[in-house]
This record gives structure tokens, sequence and C-alpha cells, in this order.
């Protein structure tokens, strides 16, 4: 999935878009996103995030926003983390 998530997130910069949505990420992977209603340990939404979480050394990201308000393609409330891209130097002195 890192390569997958690395060229999502490449598309993304290139789209000069600078914060995004674990939603944002889902969606452009499988094409579409829908609120899971099973616990989080189960969850496939819940999963994908972790694994951003899990991967921000190497995918350059940062969670900058826990549990913001979202809606899934079907008008279901649901909540996502928002991340943002680290520059240059925050890469290298992770203590900016």
């Amino acid at each position: 999935i890192l390569p997958i998530v690395s060229q999502i997130l490449k598309d993304f910069k290139d789209d000069r878009i600078e914060l995004f949505s674990t939603k944002d990420v889902i969606k452009k992977h499988i094409g579409h996103y829908i609120k899971d209603t099973s616990p989080a340990s189960n969850s496939i939404n819940a999963n994908y995030g972790m694994f951003l979480k899990e991967n921000t050394d190497n995918l350059g990201i940062i969670e900058v926003r826990k549990k913001v308000n979202i809606v899934d393609d079907h008008g279901g409330s649901t909540s996502s983390s928002e991340w943002a891209f680290l520059n240059a130097e925050q890469r290298t002195n992770p203590s900016i």
C-alpha cells in the first residue's frame, strides 16, 4: 500500500494540494468514501488513517487536525484526520 499512497500524495503535490484528509486519500485510492460503522479496530477507514500515522516519516506528512467533521459520499456524517506535507526543513529537523 505504501507505493500506492506515495503516488497519491505525489499527485496531490502536483495538483498543489497542501492540506488533505484521510478521506481524500481513501477516495483517490478506491474511488469513493463511505462511512464505516465498524468498531475502529475493524474499520477500513480507521486502519487507513492508522497507516498514514504510522508512515508519516516515509510519506513526508504530518497530522495537523484530528476528528475533523466531514460527510461521506452518501451524506453521512463522520470524521477524518487532516494532513499536511512537511517541507524539506521539517523533514530534516523534526523539532520544527
